[in-house]
């Protein structure tokens, strides 16, 4: 696994900010209301969504590997993402989605509060085993290009509906493929939710 660190400035134009932004029509989407509501997922630990199997893994913090058993995912009654309940809250891990048949696109929700202790919205985005850390917020990753050039790199649109340092920060992120093709991302932050995971 490659890494790498995104500390931008949260510049965001007016074009990345959306209202209402919805999955495209055409695209199968997940809301996490199939999983079960009881489970609280661990590092190693995985589950089948309908297209996609998604496997809890370790985060990246400031360089290093959280194991800490703490790190939890789960379905949650909530609606920090923007759709509506349940969707799934992330805490200092990663998921990590592999589509049945890889894709060229894949999109999804999120609501991502910042560290109480330091105000950061700290993040971790990956394509293809090449795995991004986030220290100034979703918007910073607008137009980074990710992947492995062996299998496939995608260009990353965030599209923002709150403004940056706002917390929770909304807003939805699209990965294209611009090579190749995507055969697995990563998902997670320090206190994230995701709903609408989309892809073909």
């Amino acid at each position: 696994m490659s890494t790498r660190h995104i500390a931008l400035a949260g510049v965001l134009t007016a074009s990345a900010i959306v209202a209402g932004a919805r999955p495209a029509a055409a695209q199968t989407c997940w809301d996490f209301a199939t999983l079960d509501q009881t489970h609280h997922y661990r590092i190693g630990e995985l589950f089948r969504a309908p297209t996609a199997t998604i496997e809890m893994k370790t985060y990246l913090w400031n360089g290093n590997e959280i194991t800490s058993p703490a790190a939890v995912a789960y379905a949650t009654q909530t609606a920090i993402a923007g759709g509506p309940a349940p969707e799934f809250r992330l805490y200092v891990i990663n998921a990590d989605i592999v589509p049945d048949t890889p894709v060229a696109t894949l999109s999804y929700q999120f609501g991502l509060f910042a560290n109480g202790g330091s105000g950061v919205a700290h993040a971790n985005l990956g394509v293809n085993g090449e795995l991004v850390e986030v220290t100034t917020g979703m918007a910073s990753l607008n137009g980074v290009e990710l992947g492995d050039p062996a299998i496939g790199i995608a260009r990353v649109t965030v599209n923002m509906l709150t403004q940056p340092g706002v917390s929770p920060e909304k807003g939805t992120v699209q990965l294209e493929a611009i090579s190749g093709l995507i055969e697995k991302v990563s998902i997670g932050g320090v206190q994230k939710f995701i709903d609408y995971v989309c892809f073909p």
